[in-house]
């Protein structure tokens, strides 16, 4: 069944990470082959753009809604497990903060969604606690040598909830959805850099146009996906676990529209679980489904994932048992760390701080320069985070592995933030003309509500609150909101994470001009070029040169953003569960997990 010279993966054959529809006239564009033929932001207190953290509490995050906090966790309980405080053990209970933004695979783009996405949707290839990509919906895969074409083999027992098979013909219509205009998905820029054609078939209009998705082939049979890409990526069948390589079922879409993800009774997954209740804002419950290939090993009957947006609360209710999975408070990191519960994952994902260059007083470079000389990120992380966490010294974390053997894309690229100085940042602020008597005027510093988000954020108005500006104000906001104000460009300055698969570019690419991740406005011809350049370089050293040159641009000459941090993933785990672990991408391998 296998191509020329192609290396097959399965479950037992670990590849290395590298370097670094159906009347299907509508849904079946892609080429159909005759005989033959993969992030985020984060929002949890932990990242976004694949989430966020946090610490420290003000009076009003301590309610949600109208009830206080104990009358809260006693409500949640009612709703979580009708009323019983003696939980049945086959039930799971995850705190994911807030309300998922969306649950529609080409719009999802957070970790709070992506945790519920795991358990509902079966993607190409699922990724294990050392990201390492397993079997899902695909039984084996196999590439060329050069890394420019992927197989993936569809296993035959792969069903829709509603015990229809599903087919190759499903993932192509999800990768069609993602490239069509109209949804203004935020995965669609990935996929132009990945796949052949995916561009152009994205101007044609996508599904609405009348072109051919020339990168994707499926087998006559459906059984067997192509993916054509543009340039070698051993890192493919990563992409491949992420949201846009789920299946998406046509009829569903076509009987209840883009709004067949917002209620249980419309939903449609292929995955493990089953979307059985959504109380907005509260709990989102999903229960075993006996659909799914592998059921067998899935030891829980529910998982529900609860939306505590303060850790503390959190926290006391995983201390009487009453949570499962929470995050670890930055203030309690000492308390647990030496302790079986505590895990504390790398993180390939940096926190960062925009700056609105289209709004006053961020439209002077100058300033934007001064305000991240002025932050002192070895404090943060040694006192407020306290888990580990490495001040950032550009938007690439120096977790990375670069191209050259033995170092990493930061041993190359090296500093490009500069060291903490107060004194340097209102010298920088006097040079542009600011004084005490003619101050930067007022801004606003906003953060999405969670408690690590908090605390650095009181700091960054006490370091900025000592340059001449006229008022540093700070505010938070609950997350679904947040994300609505950042992408209408309507906050001054504020906070983000990204956490993406271990490639430098994924990191860049989001600052690209039309990028739909691109929440500071960034536009510059030189730094896009330079990305599209490393798009298409094949020598692994040069394309990381470039990569290089483009970071430079966007940080020493242009300040468009201000990297604090490079993220650690602190949970909390109840020690009774086996199986479940965090990886560096913030997916948590709770499904074939189980109670001891």
């Amino acid at each position: 069944m296998g191509l020329p010279n192609q290396r097959r993966h399965g479950i037992n054959q670990r590849p290395s990470l590298g370097q670094w529809g159906f009347s299907r006239d509508r849904v079946g564009k892609g080429k159909i082959a005759v005989p033959l033929e993969p992030s985020v932001v984060v929002d949890h207190g932990k990242f976004d753009g694949m989430e966020q953290k946090a610490v420290g509490d003000e009076p009003n995050q301590m309610t949600i809604s109208r009830f206080p906090v104990p009358l809260l966790i006693l409500l949640l309980l009612v709703v979580a497990c009708g009323g019983q405080r003696d939980h049945d053990p086959t039930v799971l209970r995850i705190n994911i903060r807030s309300n998922p933004p969306d649950l529609d695979p080409a719009l999802s783009n957070d970790t709070s969604s992506q945790k519920v996405l795991h358990g509902l949707m079966e993607p190409l290839t699922r990724l294990d606690a050392d990201l390492i990509p397993q079997p899902g919906a695909a039984w084996t895969w196999e590439h060329n040598d050069e890394y420019t074409q992927w197989d993936f083999f569809l296993r035959e027992d792969d069903r829709w909830h509603n015990g229809e098979p599903v087919s190759a013909y499903d993932y192509l219509y999800s990768l069609q959805r993602v490239l069509t205009p109209e949804m203004a998905s935020p995965r669609a820029e990935a996929l132009f850099r990945l796949l052949v054609g995916a561009r152009e078939y994205y101007e044609a209009g996508g599904l609405n146009g009348t072109a051919t998705l020339d990168g994707i082939e499926i087998s006559e049979d459906g059984s067997r996906i192509r993916f054509n890409l543009l340039a070698p990526d051993p890192l493919f069948s990563v992409y491949t676990a992420s949201t846009p390589f789920v299946p998406v079922h046509l009829g569903t879409v076509e009987r209840h529209g883009e709004r067949w993800t917002l209620s249980p009774s419309t939903f449609m997954g292929n995955g493990p679980f089953r979307m059985t209740r959504w109380d907005d804002g509260r709990v989102v419950r999903l229960e075993k489904a006996d659909t799914w290939w592998d059921a067998d090993n899935v030891w829980w009957s529910t998982v529900e994932f609860l939306m505590i947006d303060s850790d503390a609360t959190a926290d006391a209710a995983f201390r009487s048992g009453d949570l499962d999975v929470v995050t670890l408070m930055p203030t309690e990191v000492d308390t647990w760390r030496d302790k079986p519960e505590a895990q504390i994952a790398p993180g390939l994902a940096i926190y960062y701080i925009i700056f609105n260059a289209r709004m006053e007083p961020f439209d002077d470079r100058e300033v934007r320069r001064a305000l991240s000389r002025a932050i002192n990120r070895q404090m943060i992380t040694r006192d407020i985070t306290r888990a580990g966490e490495i001040p950032a010294t550009g938007i690439v974390p120096s977790t990375i592995q670069g191209a050259r053997e033995g170092k990493t894309y930061r041993d190359v690229a090296g500093d490009m933030i500069g060291p903490h100085s107060l004194e340097r940042a209102r010298e920088i602020l006097g040079e542009a003309g600011y004084t005490s008597s003619n101050p930067v005027p007022a801004l606003t510093f906003s953060y999405n509500t969670a408690e690590t988000n908090k605390l650095i954020a009181e700091q960054l108005q006490q370091m900025w609150s000592r340059l001449p500006i006229a008022d540093v104000r700070i505010n938070n906001m609950e997350w679904g909101v947040y994300l609505q104000e950042a992408r209408a460009g309507r906050l001054q300055a504020f906070r983000m994470g990204w956490v993406v698969p271990p490639d430098p570019m994924l990191f860049l690419e989001i600052f690209t001009t039309d990028h739909p991740n691109n929440y500071a406005g960034y536009s510059d011809p030189e730094f896009d070029d330079l990305l599209e350049r490393a798009l298409h370089e094949r020598d692994m050293e040069r394309r990381e040169d470039l990569l290089i040159e483009a970071e430079r641009i966007l940080l020493e000459r242009d300040v468009a953003v201000a990297p604090i941090l490079v993220y650690t993933l602190p949970y909390l785990v109840n020690a009774d569960i086996e199986g479940l672990r965090v990886n560096s991408l913030d997916h948590l391998t709770y499904v074939r997990a189980r109670r001891r």
